[in-house]
This record gives C-alpha cells, structure tokens and sequence, in this order.
C-alpha cells in the first residue's frame, strides 16, 4: 500500500505537469531531433541573453517547431505561447499525417506553414522573433518588407534575433551575394531597429586573404565575419512613450 509521502510526491508530480507540461520525446528519433534543436537554441541564440521567460515568441523558418517546444517547456525560462511559420511544413508526412508533434501537451504551441500568414498577426504580437536562416524566408525584393514586417510585429523593447551570411569575395548566397556585416546593420538601423549584440563566425584563414585582397581598407571584423546573428531591438516610439506618460491611473 503507497506510503502518505509516496501519494503525495505523484500528487506533486501529477500537478507539475499540469501546470509545466513537458514535451516527450516518443522515440529515439524524436529525441535525437529534440537534441539538434536544443543545442541550435543553446548554441545560436542564447548566447545573446534575451529574455524568454512569460515571452510570446515567433520563430521564422521554424522547421519541426522543436526549439519553440523546448523554450515552452524548459523550467525555469518559459515562454508564455509559441508561433512557428515555415513553408516546408516539416512536422507533415508525405501522406499528410502530422509527424509530429502528434500531441502537443501545452497548448501553447502553433504551427503554419505560409509565410503570408505573417499579414494575419495583430501588430505588436510578440516579443521576440528568431530567424535561424533569414535569407532562405525572403527573396531579396522583399527582405526590407520582410524585416518591418517584423519590426510591426514586435512590441516596443521586444527583440528579435536573426541569422544571416555575408557575401563573400568568393561569391555565393551568403548576405544575397553583397550585403557585407556593416550592410546588414545600417540595414536593420535604417528600418528602426536597435543593435543590441552581434555574435560573429568567422571565415577560414583561405577565405579571410581572399576577401583582405577584395576590402583592402575594410575592418578586420568585416573582412572575417562569414554569418552573423544579429540581436535586434524594437525601440519605444515617442509616440508610444507619451501615451504611457499620459495615461490615466486606474
């Protein structure tokens, strides 16, 4: 017969999940893709010390939506809701059956899989925004729309955290073949956005003589950096200020 102190610890147990629910892993598949996104997230974007705890989070180019279950999950940081869009629609089958995830314990968790559906959220929706591959999400004619969309979609002081390449003397896609590390931020800056952080990836010793031949006068940061993951800032609006100046106390 179960001990008092026995009931009471799958009491505790059963409210914990009640209130935390966790995601589980079904299979050593699924846990092994629980692990890559995981480490994305501890490896990408956490270095840059956002706030997620209570944040209602965006996730761009989402894939199987795994790193926003693990921000909904993770105790002591969670995030209040989670919108993953991205158009490869991962978590389906190919018979259109849902892959995963089959049941989703929190509630709290959304995926889409149109990028138009970004016209459908409210302004001002979230506070933060990731983008783990941003130049594969807009073409090139409609990255500024793309990243004001974003900002409109940011509440004042939210941030969004975004990854993106840098062109290359080499040629290639990265940064759409020109967009060089000051390009992107003068970008973001000219859109409204803050830069609060810039974590940087380096070029290989080859590729860094290659682009000191191109950029003779450039910076050695500029010349070296192959990604970037930008943290961005939605600042408060003046307008936006003085409202809250004015308001009326209760």
């Amino acid at each position: 017969m179960p001990t008092f102190q026995e009931k009471a610890l799958k009491l505790l147990h059963g409210a914990k999940e009640l209130v935390f629910p966790t995601f589980e892993p079904q299979d050593p598949e699924a846990a092994a893709a629980d692990r890559v996104a995981q480490q994305l997230w501890h490896e990408r974007f956490e270095p840059l010390g956002v706030m997620v705890e209570d944040a209602d989070i965006l996730d761009l180019g989402a894939h199987d939506g795994r790193v926003l279950a693990h921000l909904l999950s993770t105790y002591p940081e969670r995030a209040r809701s989670g919108v993953g869009v991205d158009p490869r629609a991962v978590w389906f089958e190919a018979d259109g059956d849902v892959r995963w995830p089959e049941e989703e314990k929190t509630g709290r968790l959304e995926l889409h899989t149109d990028l138009a559906y970004l016209q459908a959220f409210d302004l001002s929706s979230f506070d933060l925004v990731l983008a783990r591959d941003l130049e594969a999400l807009f073409p090139l004619d409609e990255l500024e729309d793309g990243l004001k969309r974003i900002y409109d979609l940011l509440r004042p002081g939210g941030e969004a955290l975004l990854h993106v390449g840098c062109a290359s003397p080499q040629g290639g896609r990265a940064g759409y073949g020109f967009l060089t590390p000051t390009s992107w931020i003068i970008l973001a800056m000219r859109l409204g956005f803050e830069i609060g952080a810039v974590r940087r990836v380096w070029r290989d010793h080859d590729a860094v003589a290659a682009a000191q031949a191109v950029l003779p006068y450039a910076s050695d940061e500029e010349r070296m950096t192959a990604e970037m993951t930008l943290r961005l800032i939605r600042p408060w609006e003046s307008w936006e200020l003085d409202k809250v100046w004015h308001a009326k106390p209760d």
